[in-house]
């Protein structure tokens, strides 16, 4: 997979068959999603993207809530980063295993959302 960036959009392309496509175009990057959580709503992304921003804006119960419903080890990463929030490092470990990821102990909490937010932007 490739990823181009201009000033407008952001494009993935994989090589499928015989040529390129276009998997997904936003008009957002990370940055831009970082400094959306001063809004009042979250931008129209993933859940888990969802998710990760009400956790940046404080309110670990909506993020919890999200996470929860997202049935998938992507889900289940978010999830493990939210218990390392609320300090249920068993929880947490719990959650790892199920994201088949390895326990982020050694990572900063923001280091953890930097590479959430960053992966959930390469693969939605």
């Amino acid at each position: 997979m490739n990823i181009e960036e201009n000033s407008n959009f952001r494009f993935l392309w994989a090589l499928v068959g015989v040529g390129l496509r276009v998997l997904f175009i936003t008009e957002m990057n990370t940055e831009e999603f970082f400094q959306s959580v001063s809004q009042e709503k979250p931008p129209d992304v993933s859940d888990c993207l969802q998710a990760l921003w009400w956790a940046k804006k404080g309110d670990w119960d909506r993020a919890h809530d999200i996470a929860q419903e997202i049935k998938t080890p992507e889900g289940s990463w978010v999830h493990a980063y939210l218990h390392r929030i609320e300090g249920d490092t068993g929880n947490a470990e719990y959650w790892y295993r199920l994201a088949g990821k390895s326990p982020k102990s050694n990572d900063s909490l923001l280091e953890e959302w930097n590479d959430l937010v960053g992966y959930f932007f390469c693969v939605s």
